[in-house]
C-alpha cells in the first residue's frame, strides 16, 4: 500500500518550477512538457543479482498513473527499453520509501480523477530487492496483458458510474424545474436528449460486465475489454455533457457537481490506453492484422 504523503521519506529532488525537476547534485532533469510517451525509460539499463535488480541508468517516465507502485522493466542483464522486444520483463512493486535511493515521482495535476495520483517519474540508479520482484522472469509483459483485460472494463465502470449519476441528476432536474408552463421533462428535446442518455448507459454497462464475465471465466478478452473501454469512457462523455446542457448554466456552476462529472468522464478516455489505442486492438482482434 502507498505511505500517506505526510509519511513519504524526503526526496534529494526539488521542483522549483512547474516544468523543471532539480537532481541530487543539482542536475536538471527533463520534465513531461518535454519527455515524449515513446521516449519513456529509453536507455534504462536492468542489471540482475540473486538478491536485488538495479536500475543503473536515468531513465523517465510522463503520465504514470499511482507511480510509486508498479512498474514493468525489463529482467535480464543489460537490457535497454524499449527497443528490443520486451520478452524477459519483470512487474516491480515500489513504495514511498524508495524515494530516498533514486524514485522520484513529481505529481502532475490533471483535468478530473483528482483522488488519484498522476506523475513523471524519474530513475536514478534504483536499487530494488528482489522481494519486490511481482513476477518471475519473462512472466511480466504476459501478467501486465493479463491485467490490461480487467483494467480496461474496470476504468469503463467508473465513467459508467460517472454517467448514470449525470443521468439520474438530469432526470430529477428535468421532472422539478418548470419552463414554459411546464416541467423540462415535458419538451420533446429534452426527453430526446434522455432516452438517448439512458441508451448509452445501459449499453456501456452491459459491454463492460460481459468483458469482466469472459475475464472471471479465463476466456481471452483482448477485444471486448476494448470495446468496452472505448465505448463506456465515450458514452460517458456524451451523457455528462448531455447533462450540462439540460441544466443549462447550472451545469457550468461548479456548485452543483456537473462539470466534475464531465471532467471526470473525459478523464476515463486516457488510462489502459487511449480510445485510438482500443480501436487499433478491436480491429486487430476482427481482422487478425496490427495496424499498430
Amino acid at each position: 500500500m502507498l505511505a500517506d504523503k505526510a509519511d513519504a521519506q524526503p526526496s534529494p529532488y526539488s521542483f522549483p518550477h512547474d516544468d523543471q525537476v532539480v537532481g541530487p547534485e543539482g542536475k536538471v532533469l527533463p520534465s513531461c512538457r518535454d519527455t515524449p510517451r515513446s521516449e519513456a525509460f529509453q536507455g534504462l539499463v536492468v542489471a540482475v543479482t540473486p538478491n536485488e535488480m538495479v536500475l543503473e541508468q536515468v531513465g523517465r517516465l510522463a503520465w504514470h498513473t499511482t507511480p510509486t507502485q508498479v512498474i514493468l522493466v525489463g529482467a535480464g542483464p543489460e537490457r535497454y527499453l524499449p527497443d528490443p522486444p520486451c520478452n524477459d520483463c519483470s512487474l516491480l512493486g515500489l513504495d514511498h520509501a524508495h524515494r530516498d535511493i533514486g524514485l522520484a515521482p513529481r505529481e502532475i495535476e490533471t483535468l478530473g480523477w483528482k483522488a488519484t495520483s498522476t506523475a513523471q517519474l524519474h530513475i536514478d540508479s534504483l536499487a530494488v530487492p528482489a522481494a519486490h520482484r511481482l513476477t518471475q522472469g519473462g512472466q511480466g509483459l504476459k501478467t501486465f496483458a493479463t491485467l490490461f483485460a480487467a483494467a480496461r472494463p474496470l476504468v469503463g465502470l467508473c465513467a459508467v458510474g460517472a454517467a448514470r449519476t449525470a443521468l439520474e441528476r438530469s432526470i430529477d432536474y428535468a421532472r422539478t424545474c418548470i419552463q414554459h408552463g411546464k416541467p423540462l421533462a415535458g419538451h420533446q428535446l429534452i426527453q430526446d436528449k434522455l432516452a438517448r442518455m439512458a441508451c448509452d448507459v445501459d449499453s456501456a454497462r452491459l459491454l463492460c460486465w460481459r468483458a469482466l464475465a469472459m475475464v472471471d471465466s479465463g476466456q481471452r478478452a483482448e477485444a471486448e475489454a476494448a470495446m468496452a473501454k472505448v465505448f463506456a469512457t465515450e458514452a460517458a462523455v456524451r451523457v455528462t455533457s448531455e447533462a450540462i446542457q439540460i441544466h443549462g448554466s447550472n451545469g457550468i456552476a461548479v456548485d452543483t457537481g456537473i462539470e466534475r462529472l464531465l471532467r471526470n468522464a473525459r478523464m476515463a478516455t486516457m488510462p489502459e490506453g487511449t480510445s485510438e489505442m482500443q480501436r487499433l486492438i478491436i480491429g486487430r482482434g476482427l481482422t487478425g492484422v496490427s495496424a499498430f
